[in-house]
């Protein structure tokens, strides 16, 4: 049993013996290449003799052979003056998985009851098929440590394979009825969304987008007290750091970002409430933010979910990078800008704002005691949450859909919003600023504030307001450096030599020049060439790679130097 499995397989061989028919057929994508696989159904009965009717997969192969958990003598004699009934005999050779269930049909079987934990250590987990071992030994053991490690070079290999052959194709993530539940939650979750959303005279709320499961979410105070403490702790020895980090807290409650949560408000009864741990994260580079706080939305208890786990991610609203690169080189006047703090303008509906609880402290120069910690909760969406792309990109769809419909404009900025980065275009001086003035209009429907407009137009950039002018002579658009100035795109990439040459430092190598619209491929192809080649001669990742194959590799990427590769119009 597979808590992180989504679907179920059982052998082909093992189907065979037990003579089980094959009732449907299916198509699935396993990474980059689709599949077909056979489907069975299988009547498998518990402990109390009730049947279980499960639906599963037939494949060739599932796991290699795994180890049981070795139990000492003093665990043999718990288990047997118990009356335990294991779910397997023990067996002191590997065993060789023929059926895997999928997390649904783990916890049909699991049972209400608390786990034993053995003297070792070890604890016992009761399930509807009798006791499984589970987790690790607390005492230190002279028997030899075991590993379980699964390769599948020949799946990886026949995976690079297809990618060649696919790599200017378009793919799917999820094919034949994988992709159609994943649509059908997808589609679920927009309506649920459009259902919910609030438009305000401030601007739009939203709700959190739970799953079924949401109640199972602890509180997580005691992860975000000692994360706090750490963090503390560590400014301590910075202190025009500490005092940055404790502006950001201020500036945000200033602005209505964060409200903090009082006595009363701590003891009404709420629907779900979470705290987040934060850190924080130095953006040197940035021009507007030096620094962000963190929001982290994946910390949890052993065992116990996270809060990310119990929202749907939603479905991924974003035009096609290099489309939008495209038609960013096609423009006479290209222009770009971006949204301001954009996830940060998205309300938070009041029911789920106890979900988003924060720990602060009143006076920085003072010890977190109960009494200078101060609790806050998000009324914005956090930046942190795995759901907050999705609802930054379909509250602005929403609004495009419904206050701009028939504009052109609507549409064009829906064709060209990378998250928060804009790139728009224009013949002419007259026409860009009239889209600057729209597009500014629009996201003020937002309460949204699209500012660092620059363009290769130097009237443009002169005639804009001064707030929304960019501040930066080398930007960046989608990851692409740009030279406004002389309108040429910049790409730059050099790969760094290694000691160790193995395919997996060349395949890092290689993927570490950044090249959306593919200009970079006349020079990288005897890379990816070499590449291919240590796939077909089935080198391992982490093998040394031959003298001579080394030689060759250190010749191929020290030729690669590109420094200043620029496009001209």
């Amino acid at each position: 049993m597979d808590s992180g499995a989504e679907l179920s397989f059982i052998c082909n061989e093992f189907a065979d013996d037990f003579e089980l028919p094959i009732i449907d057929n299916t198509t699935l994508l396993a990474v980059a290449a689709s599949k077909e696989y056979g489907i069975t159904t299988l009547q498998l009965c518990d402990i109390e003799g009730r049947q279980h009717h499960l639906r599963l997969y037939r494949s060739e192969y599932i796991t290699g052979a795994i180890e049981q958990a070795d139990l000492c003598q003093e665990g043999l004699n718990f288990i047997a003056q118990h009356g335990i009934a294991l779910s397997m005999q023990r067996k002191t050779s590997a065993l060789q998985p023929q059926i895997l269930l999928r997390c649904d049909y783990l916890w049909n079987f699991m049972l209400p009851i608390g786990r034993l934990i053995l003297p070792s250590g070890l604890q016992l987990i009761p399930t509807k098929l009798g006791y499984i071992v589970s987790g690790c030994q607390s005492e230190v053991t002279t028997e030899p440590a075991r590993a379980l490690t699964i390769t599948t070079s020949n799946e990886e290999k026949e995976t690079w394979d297809r990618y060649w052959a696919l790599e200017s194709s378009g793919t799917n993530e999820f094919t034949g009825s994988t992709r159609s539940g994943v649509q059908q939650t997808h589609d679920k979750v927009l309506k649920e969304f459009r259902n919910s959303i609030q438009r305000r005279d401030d601007g739009y709320y939203v709700r959190l987008p739970w799953k079924v499961n949401y109640a199972s979410l602890p509180d997580n105070k005691s992860i975000a007290i000692k994360r706090l403490h750490k963090v503390l702790e560590m400014l301590s020895h910075d202190k025009p750091m500490l005092e940055q980090y404790d502006r950001i807290f201020k500036d945000q409650l200033e602005k209505g970002i964060i409200e903090e949560v009082s006595q009363q408000d701590d003891a009404t009864e709420r629907m779900v409430v979470h705290y987040l741990p934060h850190q924080a994260v130095l953006t040197p580079a940035k021009e507007t933010t030096k620094m962000l706080i963190v929001f982290d939305a994946s910390a949890h208890y052993k065992d116990k979910p996270c809060l990310n786990d119990v929202l749907h991610q939603g479905p991924l609203i974003l035009p096609d990078m290099v489309s939008i690169l495209l038609r960013f080189r096609a423009h006479k006047i290209p222009i770009i800008s971006d949204v301001e703090k954009a996830f940060l303008q998205v309300r938070l509906q009041e029911i789920d704002r106890d979900a988003t609880r924060c720990m602060w402290v009143r006076d920085i120069g003072r010890p977190p005691t109960p009494e200078n910690i101060v609790v806050y909760r998000f009324t914005r969406v956090t930046f942190g949450l795995n759901a907050s792309p999705f609802l930054l990109a379909s509250t602005i769809e929403f609004h495009l859909d419904n206050m701009t419909s028939g504009s052109s404009m609507g549409q064009e900025i829906k064709e060209n919003l990378y998250v928060d980065n804009l790139i728009i275009g224009a013949e002419s001086k007259e026409e860009a600023l009239d889209k600057y003035y729209i597009a500014k209009d629009i996201f003020t429907g937002l309460s949204m504030n699209l500012r660092e407009y620059l363009s290769n137009d130097e009237d443009f950039n002169k005639t804009i307001a001064d707030d929304d002018q960019s501040k930066t002579s080398s930007p960046k658009v989608l990851g692409v450096s740009w030279n406004p100035s002389k309108d040429t795109i910049v790409l730059r990439g050099t790969m760094s030599t290694t000691s160790i040459v193995t395919k997996r430092t060349v395949t890092m190598q290689l993927a570490s020049v950044y090249d959306p619209l593919g200009l970079l491929v006349p020079v990288l192809l005897p890379a990816k060439v070499f590449l291919q080649s240590l796939w077909k001669d089935e080198y391992s990742w982490d093998t040394p790679l031959s003298p001579h194959l080394r030689e060759q590799w250190l010749i191929i990427s020290t030729g690669i130097s590109i420094r200043n590769y620029s496009d001209r119009q």
